[in-house]
């Protein structure tokens, strides 16, 4: 074999190096779509989670619920629901007419295969009470 002969090596060196980029490249492709996925199921758990919360007739009615709504938020988008990640706080008096209800979703994600690595993911939504909400709703017995 002579020095300037390197008839065939260009297919190898291409095959190394378009393996050796392509792995990071597939690797970064599926964290930004595990993240955005995530990102999506807080953003829709903390908002969803308040809706049911504000049109709940009670308490410890809505409080189940706003949690029904936050897990299902997060199984639509194919994530587990992290405990405790979902946080209901009242402005003013619970379900009172003209009060808000606050609702946060606050966890960390890991990265596919490196859990040592996580990322922060928050969401915070604010829902009024509707100001012609009654103590018992005539509507729903008609």
């Amino acid at each position: 074999m002579k020095a300037g002969d390197d008839h065939g090596s260009a297919l190898v060196e291409f095959i190394a190096f378009g393996v050796a980029l392509m792995i990071p490249v597939a690797y970064l492709g599926l964290c930004v779509g595990h993240l955005h996925a995530a990102a999506y199921a807080t953003s829709l758990a903390a908002r969803e989670s308040a809706r049911s919360f504000a049109t709940s007739p009670a308490v410890p009615q809505a409080r189940s619920a706003a949690l029904a709504s936050a897990q299902l938020a997060f199984i639509d988008h194919g994530v587990d629901y992290p405990e405790g990640a979902l946080t209901v706080t009242c402005e003013g008096t619970c379900l009172a007419p003209g009060s808000a209800v606050v609702t946060e979703v606050s966890w960390q994600v890991p990265l596919p295969w490196l859990s040592e690595i996580v990322v922060p993911v928050t969401a915070r939504h604010v829902e009024p009470v509707d100001d012609y909400r009654s103590g018992t709703a005539s509507w729903a017995h008609a």
